[in-house]
């Protein structure tokens, strides 16, 4: 990194920096493995590189006695790359020996190629204080990304929020409020995708059909036309600190929404796929968080400090793409139970069957007196919490720490695979009931 100020009140930096990581395994299954009885060997090498080279030119001006502002603009290029190499095999020669040379039935080599992702990028902010009473920020971003096509590799995104310190005007002589702080901020956030989403590309095993190259082609139809993912938020939060700051206050009301996401969308398999990627439809969060804080006792030898947290959080789904009304994005393998979206519901809200019913509802059985299953397209609950609350508490004996938290998600479905599965076999308490 290097700086230069050209002024005391100019100045800039540039700065390039790099992370490289290799990551080797090795996984053993002896002979007698429950999955691998002849036993299995694997071996990969990942490496993953990042580079980034920026710069940043910063001004910082008294416009007058109470006016301050600080403009920056800068830029970045950030590269991202990642390869494996992985080889494996089964069935041990000498049972207690594990190398390569000692199985009987090697695997092809999979090697997945060097993967490329660049990201260039401009930006810029500016930061305005006035009489150490009111807090303007904006910022502004534009993305370049070589993951989107060439007509939506570029977006920008911006923000804007304010702030006002009201304790001045409410509580000069600060007799009860030492802080009683205003905000709000509306932002957008952009995002791109992962490498070689745009266009088909096929497979080619190690060792082909009958000894002949063949190539396969993936489940899922990729889309050169994806367009970036944009997340829009808006914020409104209240702070409060009194009692000579051993009392805090803080609300938070938030509002977001999140258009064309990048999904992967289940088809027909007349199609040749399972799956096509989208952009899909748009999400809505609103919650509010609060918390509550306090300092019951300080003084030289002890202090407690104890924060209460409470947050909630609705989310909705406003809509999918044309002609669809629902997703569905996870099955089990019984096919009895989904995690579907909705139009109208929430990502989140799990569907399955239940014992069907006739009109007057009394359940439906078969010749043998089994209770009937209903089609798998019932609302049974969302997995989404109603809320998630929290106590954290630090105490301090002159040079002793001690820290302890309490978390509460309170609401929500949790469905359990093995306990349907001991409910079926009819071994669990439940199903003596």
């Amino acid at each position: 990194k290097i700086n230069y100020e050209f002024t005391d009140w100019l100045s800039a930096f540039v700065r390039i920096g790099a992370d490289i990581t290799n990551v080797k395994r090795l996984s053993i299954n002896k002979p007698g493995h429950h999955f691998h009885p002849s036993g299995r060997m694997s071996k990969s090498v990942n490496s993953f590189g990042e580079l980034n080279s920026e710069f940043l030119i910063t001004a910082k001006r008294d416009l007058s006695e109470k006016l301050n502002i600080v403009v920056s603009a800068g830029g970045n290029l950030s590269k991202r790359t990642s390869e494996e190499i992985k080889i494996k095999g089964d069935d041990f020669k000498i049972p207690s020996k594990f190398f390569f040379s000692n199985l009987s039935n090697p695997r092809p080599i999979e090697d997945t190629p060097q993967s490329i992702k660049k990201v260039n990028s401009l930006y810029g902010s500016a930061n305005l204080a006035y009489d150490n009473f009111l807090y303007v920020d904006l910022t502004a971003r534009n993305d370049w990304s070589s993951t989107l096509g060439e007509n939506n590799r570029s977006y920008l995104y911006n923000s804007a929020s304010i702030s006002m310190l009201l304790h001045r005007f409410i509580d000069p002589e600060r007799q009860l409020f030492n802080l009683i702080k205003l905000r709000g901020s509306w932002a957008e956030v952009g995002n791109d995708t992962g490498t070689y989403q745009l266009y088909q590309t096929f497979n080619v095993p190690g060792e082909g059909y009958l000894g002949l190259t063949t190539l396969s082609s993936p489940d899922i139809r990729l889309n050169p036309d994806l367009r970036p993912e944009t997340v829009t938020s808006n914020e409104f939060g209240l702070e409060l600190s009194l009692l000579n700051n051993r009392l805090s206050f803080d609300l938070s009301i938030y509002n977001m929404a999140t258009t064309d996401l990048i999904f992967d969308v289940p088809v027909a398999a007349a199609t040749g796929f399972s799956k096509f990627k989208e952009n899909l439809g748009k999400v809505t969060n609103r919650g509010i968080e609060i918390t509550l804080g306090g300092t019951p006792i300080r003084n030289q030898n002890l202090s407690w400090n104890t924060n209460l947290f409470f947050s909630q959080n609705k989310n909705k789904l406003v809509e999918l793409i044309e002609g669809t009304e629902n997703l569905t994005y996870l099955t089990t393998n019984s096919g009895n139970l989904s995690l579907r979206a909705q139009v109208g519901g929430s990502i989140g809200d799990i569907y399955g069957t239940v014992w069907d019913k006739d009109d007057s509802g009394q359940y439906k059985v078969n010749a043998n007196g089994i209770p009937i299953a209903s089609a798998p397209d019932n609302y049974l609950g969302s997995a989404l919490p109603d809320w998630l609350g929290g106590w954290s508490n630090t105490i301090v004996i002159k040079n002793l720490s001690f820290n302890f938290l309490i978390d509460a998600r309170i609401g929500g479905k949790i469905y359990s695979e093995t306990s349907s599965n001991l409910d079926g076999t009819g071994v669990s308490e439940r199903s003596l009931k």
